[in-house]
């Protein structure tokens, strides 16, 4: 009997302690360090209460998963004012429509600090979603998942609003132990596109490339994500925002910024009760912002990894071989403007570069002629969806991607003619080489045949004279001593040559009556005054 009554009270003790773990904080209401007072969520997934990290020098509040060892902490209230000892009597307390932390002198370290506290937040709950908010039953007043500290649970936001002057970012622990902000942040880029930025001291570390089709070129290398989660993108005018959820509720996830600008997504084995990865950022060259500098494409399982687009030549060639790719590319011919430039490079499986533009347009056709219409426009990116990607300064952080990888086919202008252009200047100028040449040719030749003409005339005229000379010796030596001479010696005779009035003269003018004939070497006449020596 006295062992059932004993049952009895253990149980109702049981029942009486897990009912003060409650998801809720009333006005009014608080709990303690001292106590070791937490809140549980509805379905005990996660719970709010005091911690303090490494060897309990600093106290701080937070939320963390209830049954997963060891304790794994989701977000932080107080990171960056930590409750300094003595701990005792550090409470949260909800009062005057906001959350306070008060510390053991009663001095607030932490609030919610709504602008307009009052009557309307009149409770504190802790969801099974890992947020904490203060609500009036209707609307969320104050929510943990518009501060988030290192961790991006599935449900809550990272971006940012204008109009309301909010941005949603997480920011790494300072060290293994110490939560306070540390040197690395998570956020969406402030361009159009909707890809996530790790910075490192504000300056650009890693991007995960444009935002296409539900997803990131970078996660679509991965098979496994579309079958745990989903992520999603919300533009509007003046805010921007990307979630992620799991498939599965039951599921527990996190992506986790750690405090050396390592990015991990986990996923509690319920088999194995511990933590797998199933995704972490890069850390390779090609995933280092500029690395190949502007205009060059980086590939790790290219040697070396980086090289110019088409149409542009290194910069500074000494660097290239040194390894030093910064200094980029540039253009090999310079920019034509003046009419439209549809020559263009397709590119697919790449990530895509920083600063672009986005607009919403019809199809591919008009991307590419609003590019093409605009001289500074170096390259534009169409997806399915209907956004129109543009890039109008130099292009930088160009890498390839596995295949498959990218819905989005990325389009670079080239400023240099186009093969058919190249080809018509080649016939032009070949049509006019041939025809200089044969103009030079055949003039040569002309000239070539004049001299040789008149060397054959001279040739002819001395052939001739030889022969009137060979013929005037035979006849005017006397008969039959024309042999003898022959043996004993030649004739020299020498033929007199007229002047044509002479001739005229002894012809008289070349009359038709003193014509003796004509031959092959023209017409004879005879000669008047035959008495008189003419020669």
């Amino acid at each position: 009997m006295k062992i059932i009554l004993v049952l009895l009270l253990s149980y109702f003790h049981l029942v009486s302690c897990n009912s003060t773990r409650s998801d809720t904080l009333l006005p009014g209401q608080s709990f303690s360090f001292s106590a070791e007072d937490t809140l549980v969520s509805k379905q005990g997934k996660f719970e709010l209460g005091f911690f303090c990290p490494g060897n309990c020098e600093k106290l701080f509040i937070g939320i963390w998963y209830t049954n997963i060892k060891p304790k794994t902490v989701v977000w932080i209230a107080n990171r960056d004012n930590p409750i300094r000892p003595p701990f005792n009597n550090s409470h949260l307390e909800l009062s005057d429509g906001n959350l306070q932390l008060l510390d053991a002198r009663k001095q607030r370290v932490w609030s919610s600090s709504l602008s307009t506290p009052s009557a309307y937040a009149n409770k504190a709950v802790l969801l099974d979603s890992g947020n904490l908010v203060l609500t009036n039953g209707i609307d969320r007043q104050w929510q943990s998942f518009n501060y988030p500290t290192d961790t991006w649970l599935p449900g809550a936001m990272i971006g940012f609003n204008k109009s309301k002057n909010t941005l949603q970012k997480l920011t790494s622990w300072r060290d293994l132990n110490d939560p306070a902000s540390g040197s690395y942040s998570l956020q969406l880029g402030q361009n159009q596109n909707g890809e996530l930025v790790v910075q490192h001291n504000f300056q650009e570390e890693w991007r995960s490339g444009p935002w296409n089709e539900g997803g990131f070129a970078i996660l679509a290398q991965q098979n496994y994500y579309k079958d745990l989660f989903d992520f999603s993108y919300d533009p509007t005018e003046y805010s921007k925002y990307i979630t992620y959820n799991v498939f599965d509720e039951s599921d527990i996830s996190r992506i986790v910024l750690e405090f050396n600008g390592s990015m991990k997504q986990w996923f509690w084995s319920k088999d194995h009760q511990s933590w797998q990865l199933v995704w972490s950022r890069s850390t390779d060259n090609c995933d280092r912002i500029n690395f190949c500098g502007a205009f060059a494409i980086c590939d790790m399982n290219a040697g070396p990894p980086c090289e110019c687009l088409k149409g542009y030549e290194k910069k500074f060639k000494l660097d290239w071989d040194s390894r030093n790719y910064s200094g980029g590319c540039v253009r090999k011919n310079p920019l034509q403007c003046g009419s439209n430039n549809k020559n263009f490079v397709h590119m697919p499986n790449v990530k895509l570069p920083v600063s672009s533009e986005s607009m919403k347009v019809g199809n591919d056709q008009i991307c590419e002629y609003i590019c093409s219409s605009n001289c500074s426009c170096n390259a534009y990116a169409y997806s399915n969806s209907g956004e129109c990607l543009l890039w109008y300064s130099d292009l930088i952080d160009l890498s390839r991607l596995p295949n498959n990888s990218s819905q989005v086919e990325f389009n670079i202008k080239l400023f240099e003619r186009s093969n058919k252009g190249k080809k018509k200047l080649l016939l032009v100028a070949l049509v006019v080489s041939i025809t200089s040449a044969s103009f030079v040719c055949g003039t040569c030749c002309y000239f070539l045949w004049r001299i040789k003409l008149k060397e054959k005339g001279i040739l002819g005229r001395k052939k001739f004279r030889e022969m009137l000379l060979s013929k005037s010796a035979t006849n005017l030596s006397k008969p039959g001593t024309s042999s003898k001479m022959g043996q004993e010696k030649k004739l020299s005779i020498e033929l007199k040559f007229f002047e044509l009035r002479e001739l005229k003269a002894v012809t008289d003018n070349f009359s038709p009556d003193n014509k003796l004939g004509e031959g092959g070497f023209g017409p004879v006449f005879k000669v008047l005054l035959l008495h008189k020596k003419i020669y």
